[in-house]
């Protein structure tokens, strides 16, 4: 926070103690001239992205003008919230094999068949006859376990 342009401020003032606004560059990249990249020109993404922090200062001093600084810090020194990530249920064997299940059930529902003969179609791949399997299907919805 402190090059030529600051310092020559700061001499005329004869004082350090005045609002700043400030717009960060970021650190300069490795092998790069301070100078260079701080008063380079901005391509692509980058010069976007200042055009952007410009008008973002300004809205600032507009903020700290006519509310006052400490409102204006609080406002816009802040990092833009990241959209927060929709948790996925845990991995267990169980939710794993019920989700098998309700995909083996939904395919073979998309093959014409109920939800409900799906199922009972899904028991009988398991051994057991078309006549048994849908008699515990019915069963485990009795009991509330579809």
């Amino acid at each position: 926070g402190g090059h030529n342009g600051l310092k020559s401020i700061i001499q005329h003032l004869g004082s350090q103690d005045f609002p700043r606004v400030r717009v960060g560059i970021g650190g300069k990249p490795e092998g790069w001239d301070l100078a260079d990249y701080v008063l380079g020109q901005l391509k692509g993404n980058d010069a976007e992205t200042m055009q952007t922090a410009y008008h973002t200062a300004a809205d600032a001093v507009e903020v700290m003008i006519s509310e006052g600084g400490d409102i204006a810090m609080n406002r816009f020194n802040r990092k833009p919230e990241k959209p927060k990530k929709e948790k996925k249920p845990k991995k267990t064997a169980e939710n794993e094999a019920v989700q098998a299940e309700t995909a083996a059930a939904g395919t073979k529902a998309d093959e014409g068949k109920t939800v409900e003969t799906a199922a009972a179609g899904m028991k009988a791949d398991e051994g057991k006859t078309v006549e048994t399997a849908a008699a515990e299907t019915k069963a485990d919805e009795a009991k509330g376990n579809g």
